[in-house]
């Protein structure tokens, strides 16, 4: 097992089942070996028994009693941890990412070129009972197209809870990323299209996990997030020309 001294993994929870999560981080840092395995916990108590037992499995843990929202929980770990790191991984706390792919997409950041690496969702072959609730499989592939639609970008998947850079990666998105909630991945990505940051997709084994927090009336509001979110990458100054081979597929329209 080689080691990610160098890559810190944020796993983003509200209300898990913590012996779920707490199997899925020993299994992170027995594969994976990561410098650190970070969980921003939202709607807890520090002094909840809980957070000990992530702590035990291997986890550094930031609880708030609020709930903060998934965009400013990754947000302010990925700020914090970025100054130590070289690579970023986040990953659902829900375990629907399976510990083979996360060591996929990390492979693909810390390279020569610093660069975003996306995951998008193939439902695992052995888990054919446990599929996307209808209302949600609608949702997603809805959402998918209003951000091809609002941003003109072409992710096969922008909302899947698998992403990984490079920390100087991070830095460069940072002064102009602000959701703080379920859009913050496709603002994500509508800015680094914008900078003109290389985005590469790969697929994951993923599986859905029963408790969705995605309501039916999500996309009425995530309708107004994609507006701001093309507004905020509107205002991203591009970053130097890269090479033809390097030219990023995602893209944001009204841009060149």
């Amino acid at each position: 097992m080689s080691e990610n001294t160098d890559l810190a993994i944020v796993l983003p929870a509200y209300r898990p089942l913590i012996d779920r999560l707490s199997e899925y981080i020993e299994a992170l840092d027995t594969q994976l070996a990561p410098g650190r395995i970070h969980v921003p916990f939202d709607g807890i108590k520090d002094t909840d028994p809980g957070i000990r037992r992530l702590e035990q499995a291997g986890a550094t843990v930031s609880p708030s009693c609020d709930r903060q929202g998934k965009g400013a929980a990754l947000s302010g770990a990925f700020d914090r941890l970025a100054t130590s790191y070289d690579r970023l991984l986040f990953l659902d706390a829900d375990e629907s990412t399976s510990v083979e792919s996360a060591a996929n997409l990390a492979e693909q950041v810390g390279g020569s070129t610093p660069t975003l690496a996306i995951g998008y969702r193939e439902p695992s072959q052995h888990a054919e009972g446990q599929n996307r609730t209808g209302h949600r499989r609608v949702f997603s592939s809805g959402y998918r197209q209003l951000a091809h639609a609002v941003l003109g970008i072409d992710a096969r998947d922008p909302q899947c809870g698998a992403k990984a850079m490079d920390a100087s990666v991070w830095w460069q998105l940072r002064p102009t990323l602000r959701n703080t909630g379920f859009g913050w991945d496709t603002e994500l990505l509508a800015i680094a299209a914008a900078a003109g940051i290389p985005v590469s997709e790969h697929p994951v084994e993923w599986v859905h996990q029963p408790g969705t927090t995605v309501r039916l009336t999500d996309p009425v509001r995530m309708l107004g997030q994609l507006f701001t979110a093309r507004r905020r990458a509107s205002k991203t100054p591009p970053r130097k020309p890269l090479p033809s081979s390097q030219t990023p597929r995602l893209r944001v329209a009204g841009r060149d």
